[in-house]
């Protein structure tokens, strides 16, 4: 599919333009100004690949005194110095989408704009001009598997607003023996690293010293939709439902307005956490490994 295939894919899709993604005016570079392009290296494996974490690269003290943030257009006049000193071929951007910072930007809330505290999406095109330029590609973070629960999605979907109602996975969770709630499965999330701290803390002196540490669940209860949903990672980042087409066209929307950026490809993060088997089954535990390498005892 060409560039402009995509671009009037985006434009046409039926999502475009209403509360789901923001309808987008896309510019492109001047046809001579692509020809000009320095060459570069088209083989990813004998590339020199340099990752940037956008908030502390580059700080612009004088942008941002208290913090020292970094910021996009840092990232834009530090491209010689990657080019010429690094001999970098091109540089993957960890994520710099807008987040409330609960998981180092890894808790999206947009995904298709710039945090206003690195930048915008002007400056976000001034930097892909300067590295093209320079003969630098760039490739962006891709998280699918999740977004912040502060996206707008994710308010609609716990409000079963319409046509948002299964855009997460949720379930309402089953009954003890005792008539107490407890989650659909004994799913862990990835992050049970706390219980292992407060293990090492004396907390849980009820363990004898093989047991395992009682992972943290992958279910949160949530009190507007009086249902549980899935987060394999943070409790503020809600699993995606894969299995939902809208969902999915979503994604790759999202996808294409960063490629009518310029971007040339994308670091796709947690993706093999994206297919859930949706009959729920309990994990059963794995004994390959001792505990000291895992977060958890269904680690595989």
């Amino acid at each position: 599919m060409s560039d402009e295939d995509i671009s009037t894919a985006f434009r046409e899709h039926p999502l475009a333009g209403d509360d789901i993604l923001p309808s987008l005016q896309v510019e492109t570079a001047p046809i001579e100004e692509i020809i000009n392009m320095p060459k570069r290296k088209t083989n990813w494996k004998q590339s020199v690949v340099y990752q940037i974490y956008p908030w502390t690269f580059n700080e612009d003290k004088q942008r941002n005194p208290q913090k020292g943030n970094g910021s996009i257009r840092g990232i834009a006049d530090r491209i010689p110095y990657l080019k010429d000193e690094l001999g970098v071929d091109a540089i993957w951007l960890s994520p710099f989408y807008p987040s409330p910072m609960k998981d180092g930007g890894y808790d999206i809330s947009d995904f298709t704009d710039v945090h206003p505290d690195l930048g915008t999406i002007e400056d976000f095109d001034h930097m892909m001009k300067v590295a093209h330029q320079s003969g630098i590609r760039v490739m962006v973070d891709f998280v699918p598997n999740h977004t912040s629960d502060q996206h707008e999605w994710f308010q609609k979907s716990r409000n079963r607003e319409e046509g948002f109602e299964d855009w997460y996975i949720w379930h309402p969770g089953k009954t003890s023996e005792n008539g107490e709630r407890q989650p659909p499965n004994n799913w862990a999330c990835v992050f049970s690293i706390p219980n292992r701290q407060a293990r090492d803390r004396g907390e849980m002196p009820e363990l004898e010293p093989h047991d395992w540490t009682p992972p943290i669940s992958a279910w949160q209860w949530d009190d507007v939709r009086n249902e549980y949903y899935l987060h394999s990672f943070a409790v503020e980042q809600p699993d995606l439902n894969w299995s939902n087409p809208y969902v999915r066209e979503a994604m790759k929307d999202a996808m294409r307005f960063w490629l009518d950026k310029g971007v040339d490809g994308f670091r796709v993060d947690a993706v093999n956490h994206t297919g859930k088997n949706m009959e729920f089954p309990d994990e059963q535990i794995n004994t390959a490994y001792d505990e000291a390498w895992c977060e958890n005892p269904y680690d595989q």
